[in-house]
């Protein structure tokens, strides 16, 4: 009889709790760490502490490749498996994002940033590449940057080139054929990393986000996504959790030691990966420990539950509100930070609530109902 994990058959709670963990990341960095001003002894301190949450994004890799390898791995035999497989992927990123972007399209048809005074909306970005989520690419091939209100979709343009090619892949090829192919993209990516860096002296960070650069955490959520659905290596990582755990806490001194001393290396987006990939195992095999009972927490499962629309809002509503914020005089420019950082935050989060109780969840519910395997 075919074995099947019961641990990740249907929603796993600490799963939603990492995606609402990630999301609080990626947002701390973007408002606090990634910014310079004010110059404040706090709030010096507070950007030094955030350096390591660069990370986001990455474990927001790790954690689609697991989610979606284990969905198509799941039904891979299903014989409306790309017909589903795809609706329900339209129905859950398109809406939002394109209406984003027909509002990044009217802001620069009106030319709102010379009325607004800010650089919001205009870049040398090809318009054409956002529709086919390409824009990642944009900064390795034509050395230009993406303006605030689309900045953030360059990993959402990996992520679905990632879901382009996957099912097919899945479709097709043995489970030990796939185990070697995320073996041979972990390995690679950042060899394409060095290399690319290297041809290049005077590359800029366009590298960063070009799409072979950033596979090496989406292949670890695929290799988790097998691990945890072969019963000999989910027995092992069961009885081992200690094993796993001292694994995590040398690739976080990794991880630390490559963001403060060494200045990001071509190599360290993979050394967090598997940091993150760990943090899953021991999140999924582990369900009675701390670290699962924080995942389970109603804070990181609400923020898990509305993360894509502050990912796709937060950058936008940041750079928005600090233009049309008021000036204070330089004595306060401090609290101005704070106090508008502090708004970017709220309006994000009733934006995106907004977002998931009218749009998001009616059109997931709809998909599900009308798209199954």
């Amino acid at each position: 009889m075919l074995w099947k994990n019961t641990r990740v058959a249907g929603r796993i709670a600490e799963v939603d709790g990492l995606r609402g963990l990630a999301i609080l990341i990626v947002v701390v960095y973007h408002y606090v760490g990634a910014i310079g001003a004010p110059r404040h002894r706090l709030w010096e301190i507070v950007t030094r502490t955030t350096y390591l949450f660069w990370s986001g994004v990455d474990l927001f890799f790790v954690l689609s490749g697991f989610l979606i390898a284990g969905i198509l791995i799941d039904s891979a035999r299903s014989k409306d498996y790309f017909k589903t497989f795809y609706y329900r992927r339209i129905h859950r990123i398109f809406p939002l994002y394109f209406g984003w972007l027909a509002l990044f399209y009217i802001g620069i048809y009106f030319n709102l940033d010379s009325k607004l005074g800010v650089q919001l909306f205009q870049t040398s970005v090809p318009l054409w590449l956002y529709p086919f989520f390409l824009q990642n690419n944009a900064p390795l091939w034509f050395n230009v940057e993406s303006p605030p209100w689309m900045a953030m979709s360059w990993s959402l343009a990996v992520e679905e080139q990632f879901y382009v090619i996957l099912p097919s892949i899945v479709r097709v090829v043995t489970k030990p054929a796939l185990a070697c192919l995320c073996a041979a993209v972990i390995l690679l990516s950042p060899v394409y990393r060095f290399v690319l860096v290297a041809v290049n002296s005077h590359l800029d960070a366009g590298w960063v986000f070009s799409t072979l650069s950033r596979l090496d955490g989406l292949a670890m959520g695929v290799t988790v996504a097998l691990l945890v659905r072969n019963q000999d290596c989910w027995m092992w990582l069961e009885r081992h959790p200690t094993m796993l755990r001292l694994a995590g806490m040398l690739l976080l001194l990794a991880f630390v030691g490559m963001t403060y001393f060494m200045q990001l290396p071509v190599d360290a987006f993979t050394v967090v990966a598997v940091f993150y990939a760990v943090i899953l195992l021991l999140a999924i095999c582990q369900p009675t420990s701390r670290l699962s009972a924080l995942l389970r927490t109603p804070t990181l499962q609400y923020f898990g539950k509305v993360s894509y629309a502050i990912y796709i809002l937060h950058q936008g509503v940041h750079a928005l509100t600090f233009r049309v914020g008021p000036t204070w005089a330089p004595r306060f420019s401090a609290l101005r930070v704070v106090v508008l950082t502090t708004l970017s935050f709220v309006v994000t989060i009733l934006l995106a609530e907004l977002s998931w109780h009218f749009v998001e969840s009616r059109l997931i519910r709809r998909a599900h109902i009308r798209y199954k395997y």
